[in-house]
């Protein structure tokens, strides 16, 4: 069964270093999941239960709210753009260059889940796969294509979140799948986008600007 959401394992903040030490980058987009600042304006976030020109409101680990908007929106990628005014107490996650993790690579997974606090999960790589189209929930007509899949647990308000290696991001989290084994347990599979579809969306959001702005 897949399910909308997306994850494990809860690790204390005190355990975070180099680049995860910063959790203000990391935010909850109230009502629509979690995101990841990639800019000092720009959040990245999963695209079912949004859409463009939505108003968000984006919600930071010290409590504080500022106003966001969805300003690009790729349903076929379950991937969203949410643009606010520049904050230049953030410091962006940097955005691998490479490809995603292989089989057996532990990643770190950050998002809010059906609370208000931060949590930092971990998850195994287990592959990667092609997902048949599926309805989302009302707002995307998913056709994900290649994703991959991580061995985690995951609630509803993870989605969007992000999927870290060695401190820079290189996935989304989208969905879990739920199974029941052999001996009656439910297996949980969490779903995510990996990071070289992240960065054709962010070319296509950046080409789109400089055709705006006449560059």
């Amino acid at each position: 069964m897949l399910c909308l959401a997306a994850v494990s394992l809860l690790v204390a903040w005190p355990l975070l270093r180099g680049p995860l030490a910063s959790p203000s980058r990391f935010v909850r987009l109230v009502g629509r999941g979690s995101g990841t600042y990639i800019r000092n304006n720009l959040i990245l976030s999963c695209a079912h239960g949004k859409n463009i020109d939505n108003k968000v409101t984006i919600r930071m680990t010290n409590g504080m709210s500022r106003p966001g908007r969805v300003v690009w929106f790729s349903p076929s990628n379950d991937l969203s753009l949410v643009q606010t005014s520049r904050n230049p107490f953030v410091l962006p996650v940097t955005i691998a260059d490479g490809s995603f993790p292989s089989q057996g690579t532990r990643v770190r997974l950050l998002g809010f889940g059906k609370g208000n606090e931060l949590r930092n999960h971990e998850g195994v790589v287990i592959g990667t796969s092609r997902l048949p189209p599926v309805w989302g929930d009302g707002t995307v007509n998913l056709n994900l294509g290649k994703v991959v899949e991580l061995s985690a647990f995951a609630e509803k308000g993870d989605s969007g979140g992000a999927v870290l290696f060695d401190g820079q991001l290189v996935g989304v989290m989208v969905a879990i799948s739920e199974e029941k084994n052999d001996d009656g347990l439910t297996a949980h599979t969490c779903i995510c986008v990996p990071v070289e579809t992240i960065r054709k969306v962010l070319a296509e959001w950046d080409e789109h600007e400089a055709r705006a702005s006449g560059t």
